[in-house]
């Protein structure tokens, strides 16, 4: 017994002591200074030393597809809740909210954050649309508008030919598609393997974005969970509005209790790859073309037997 009491004395002496250490000073994990040691952009971060193998793979998770459904549901729509995220922190001092990176770009420095609200809304408008010009009867209808409320003609004038002039915004409540970017870790210390999301990005289907897919907005996974966490909590909290941020389980429609940060981590959702680490950073389609074009196999199965060849590379692993 007093072994026992002297090992748990001395396990909370140097939990106690790590804890000391980071008030006095110490960098936390997600910290510049730390960068190096861990991944700053996981939720949980794994040391280096401890990553035994690791693959970054992209892969689209298309929201129309039954499996998916439950990401989509009539209250608790995730792309919706995205774009609330961006507004807010556009709107807020405090820098609350999600950031909002350019998809173009892969990293999360300050030229990638898209801090102009004109820069976020070029990447939210239907390319190549513009309206027409005012004609006359518009013009003098508007007049008529502006004097019945009491307004300036000119400068009510200006306004509405401004909104006919502008370029059409991609329906945001018919987005579909999320690209997830990860990475497929083995961790030696505790011999698992492990899908570690880094970013998330929101894509318009051709349908609606003028006839090819549009990238949108790209957002940081640790900033999307802290905000569907948000979410769903004040939601939960208040009895007297609907739950939002929650997945909706097909098998029990009355049960709110599975987050949607709890669906990203039990992996209730079906994508395909469409890219993998390579030395050429080709996407899934270039690399296997010969294949796709001469009929041997589809984008699809490609993508299904790569993630096969993967699990199957982890599962080897724990021969080692």
């Amino acid at each position: 017994m007093k072994t026992l009491s002297v090992i748990g004395l001395l396990f909370l002496m140097s939990f106690n002591g790590f804890g000391q250490a980071n008030a006095n000073g110490t960098a936390p994990i997600d910290s510049v200074e730390n960068s190096r040691r861990y991944n700053i952009n996981s939720i949980r971060p794994i040391r280096s030393e401890d990553v035994m193998f690791s693959i970054r793979v992209w892969s689209k998770m298309d929201l129309r597809e039954k499996i998916n459904e439950g990401w989509n549901s009539k209250n608790s729509k995730i792309v919706e809740i995205i774009f609330e995220g961006i507004d807010l922190w556009y709107n807020s001092a405090e820098g609350e909210g999600i950031a909002p990176y350019n998809p173009l770009t892969q990293g999360f420095d300050d030229k990638d954050l898209l801090s102009d609200r004109n820069t976020y809304v070029d990447r939210i408008i239907i390319d190549g649309t513009k309206g027409e010009d005012p004609t006359l009867d518009e013009i003098d209808r508007w007049k008529i508008e502006a004097t019945t409320r009491g307004e300036d003609a000119d400068a009510y004038v200006q306004q509405k030919t401004r909104e006919k002039l502008a370029p059409d915004t991609i329906p945001k409540n018919q987005i579909s598609i999320l690209e997830i970017e990860e990475d497929l870790i083995f961790d030696r210390n505790r011999s698992v393997p492990i899908w570690d999301i880094q970013t998330v990005k929101v894509v318009a289907q051709a349908e609606i974005a003028g006839g090819a897919e549009k990238e949108m907005v790209r957002i940081k996974y640790k900033d999307l969970t802290s905000y569907l966490d948000k979410v769903y909590r004040e939601s939960v909290a208040n009895k007297e509005q609907n739950v939002r941020a929650f997945w909706f389980n097909p098998r029990n429609p009355r049960n709110f209790d599975i987050s949607l940060n709890n669906a990203f981590d039990l992996r209730l959702f079906s994508s395909n790859i469409t890219k993998f680490s390579n030395p050429s950073d080709a996407a899934m389609e270039n690399f296997f073309r010969n294949q796709i074009e001469s009929g041997k196999r589809s984008l699809m199965e490609i993508s299904r037997d790569f993630r096969y060849q993967l699990l199957e590379s982890i599962h080897n692993l724990w021969e080692y």
